[in-house]
């Protein structure tokens, strides 16, 4: 896989620091020993890497030692009742508190409302992704809202 995508960066000449590729934590369940070499030498192209979905599949701390991540992503489950629900609040909480710690970014996904974006603000996380701030959109349409909030 490292191979492959160190070919594609040449070959396009895209700036490795521009890329970030999301790995789910699913990921690592059957191919740990294969996969630990390839996100090694995928951080030493200088691409970001973040876990996707954390905490909802095997949510193995070890990964956050053994494997070399810039970012978490935490998972919609968490974020959608983040103002109802005490257990998702302090679930949300402790990951937001050891990413810290360890030096990570913290990205929330699934953000449908104001009330989920204020929560994330008010804690520091400013990576978030939901339709509360856009829908998907195609080249266009993203290259339009590009240029308008620019």
């Amino acid at each position: 896989m490292s191979n492959l995508i160190a070919n594609l960066l040449a070959e396009t000449k895209v700036n490795p620091a521009l890329l970030e590729i999301e790995l789910t934590e699913s990921t690592f369940i059957d191919q740990t020993n294969t996969i630990i070499t390839d996100i090694h030498a995928l951080k030493q192209l200088g691409i970001t890497l973040a876990i996707d979905d954390f905490g909802t599949y095997y949510a193995s701390l070890s990964y956050l030692k053994r494997f070399v991540f810039n970012n978490i992503k935490i998972d919609r489950t968490f974020v959608r009742d983040i103002n109802k629900s005490k257990e998702d609040r302090s679930i949300v909480l402790a990951i937001i508190a050891m990413a810290n710690h360890l030096g990570l970014n913290v990205t929330a996904e699934g953000i449908e409302t104001k009330e989920q974006l204020q929560f994330f603000r008010d804690h520091f996380v400013f990576g978030v992704q939901g339709y509360y701030l856009s829908y998907p959109l195609d080249k266009e349409a993203c290259t339009q809202l590009l240029m308008k909030n620019t």
